[in-house]
């Protein structure tokens, strides 16, 4: 509660505040309490005693009687309280050497009034109030970027961690959120819900670029010149994977559909300028963008569970296009493309073959699990799996899992690809499995190790002596890999262009390559 002190003299006291004081000076003590709220008469008799502290200024009678009023009623805050009489001898000597008063000075009379906590403005600024302002007013200023990147480099390294994430989140967050703004604004809708009909999903070398090279010219097929492993990433989240793979399968169908058109459109403009029956005859209209099946290529959405989870989600009748080889020439192949591959990239890295075996290293999917097809494809659910084998294939390797699911998976093999009579069975079969109407062109030959051979330092040739041992390590593996695959094979998923001459290609996973000619040609 403030305390109003005054100090008016004794014959002021008698006159009865006849007329406004000369001699009056108002001290106003700050309450240590700044919660109290004041009422309004206290503001009132504030305001009072703020006029006559300015002293004697001439004013109308009514103007004086409202002083005089107010004066009046401040009587009754000068009550005699306990606490006034307690301390009106310390008050007064403290007035009295403050003021600087003499023999005449006036008595100290105490008001105690309910009034509120001063504002700033109505305190008055003294020369240390000012310079603390002003200290602080500079202090304010000179907080900018250069002071955060002084905190930041004298924070330890876990904070600085913490700092850089929070930093990066808060960016992306605030770059979607105008993204998405700007999308409201121009008033661009989310794609529609799309579906992905088939995927090549390896394994590698074992003819998925000839199959891309092929697919993606059929007139029903969207698909993209390049594989997209996008589904296969296991650092994204779930949700934001399958919206990027929606948009992406949206765009690429709605991409190839315009072109089409546009091509056919020319193609027509030229037969009819050719007048020619058969070539307006060979002209067909390219088909609208919801009527064509999207595919994708990816020889990694076997290599972990995160595609397969992820597409029994988004398309859970998708279909997948499996291609295996003998163990023995898959593992030269592909040790081979990687080479290619590192030198192309300019990677320094070119571990041996020798150094992948022996140190059981991992080198850009080149490692001795690589042709174990039974642990990459016993992710699909289609065959039992016992405990042995779970703990040897998932429990030791997180990366991959058991996740049921109702696709329909095209096996085949390279030599089916490679031979003429194999190959035109195989494209009736696989038109058959796709859902096509229109028959499959046929297959090329795209070999990127041939065709860039001389740029490749130190290929390597799998028969050599020296390799003996590593062929031998993958022969030993290769019964229990041909069993698993006549189990999976027996699956109703499971669809085969021509059983036969595919279960004696794997059977042949169990003897030497090297010793027959015509398998190390393919």
């Amino acid at each position: 509660m403030p305390m109003v002190v005054s100090t008016v003299s004794k014959q002021q006291q008698n006159a009865k505040y006849r007329s406004p004081p000369a001699t009056t000076r108002t001290v106003v003590l700050k309450p240590s309490n700044t919660n109290i709220r004041g009422t309004t008469a206290s503001i009132r008799q504030s305001k009072a005693l703020e006029r006559q502290s300015s002293g004697p200024r001439p004013r109308s009678q009514k103007k004086m009687a409202s002083a005089a009023s107010s004066t009046g009623k401040s009587q009754e805050y000068r009550s005699d309280s306990s606490f006034c009489k307690s301390h009106q001898h310390h008050l007064h000597r403290q007035s009295s050497s403050s003021l600087g008063a003499s023999e005449s000075s006036p008595s100290l009379q105490i008001h105690e009034a309910a009034m509120p906590p001063p504002l700033p403005i109505a305190l008055p600024l003294t020369e240390t109030n000012l310079q603390e302002y002003d200290i602080s007013k500079k202090r304010r200023r000179n907080f900018n970027m250069q002071t955060y990147i002084q905190f930041f480099m004298g924070a330890p390294r876990s904070q600085k961690a913490v700092i850089i994430f929070l930093a990066l989140w808060f960016l992306s967050s605030t770059a979607r959120m105008i993204r998405y703004g700007y999308r409201k604004l121009q008033g661009e809708q989310l794609p529609p819900p799309q579906h992905l009909d088939f995927l090549v999903a390896g394994f590698p070398k074992s003819g998925t670029t000839t199959l891309l090279a092929t697919l993606r010219q059929h007139p029903e097929i969207a698909m993209d010149s390049q594989e997209n492993c996008q589904v296969a990433r296991p650092i994204q989240q779930d949700d934001v994977n399958l919206k990027r793979l929606n948009r992406y399968l949206f765009a690429l169908k709605r991409d190839i559909a315009d072109d089409r058109k546009f091509k056919s459109s020319l193609q027509r403009l030229g037969a009819s300028s050719s007048s020619s029956s058969s070539a307006i005859a060979s002209t067909q209209p390219a088909l609208e963008a919801d009527q064509l099946k999207a595919g994708i290529k990816c020889p990694d959405a076997v290599k972990n569970f995160k595609a397969i989870h992820r597409l029994s989600q988004h398309s859970p009748d998708c279909r997948f296009v499996i291609g295996v080889r003998h163990p023995i020439t898959f593992v030269q192949s592909f040790y081979n493309y990687r080479l290619l591959e590192a030198h192309i990239k300019n990677r320094p890295d070119k571990p041996s073959l020798f150094e992948i075996w022996k140190s059981n290293l991992n080198w850009w999917d080149v490692s001795k699990d690589a042709p174990r097809y039974e642990m990459f494809l016993s992710q699909f659910g289609k065959t039992s799996v016992s405990l042995g084998q779970l703990k040897e294939w998932f429990v030791e390797r997180p990366m991959l899992a058991v996740k049921p699911n109702k696709f329909k998976i095209f096996l085949y093999s390279i030599e089916q690809i490679e031979d003429p009579v194999e190959s035109k069975l195989l494209r009736t079969d696989l038109q058959r499995f796709l859902g096509l109407t229109q028959p499959i062109d046929e297959f090329g030959h795209e070999n990127r190790i041939a065709s860039n051979a001389n740029q490749i330092t130190k290929h390597i040739d799998i028969c050599s002596p020296e390799y003996s041992h590593i062929r031998k390590d993958i022969i030993n593996n290769a019964p229990a890999t041909v069993a698993w695959m006549h189990e999976f094979l027996e699956s109703p998923d499971v669809i085969v262009s021509d059983r036969q001459k595919l279960l004696k290609s794997i059977n042949s996973w169990s003897t030497d390559p090297c010793e027959d000619a015509t398998i190390m040609a393919i």
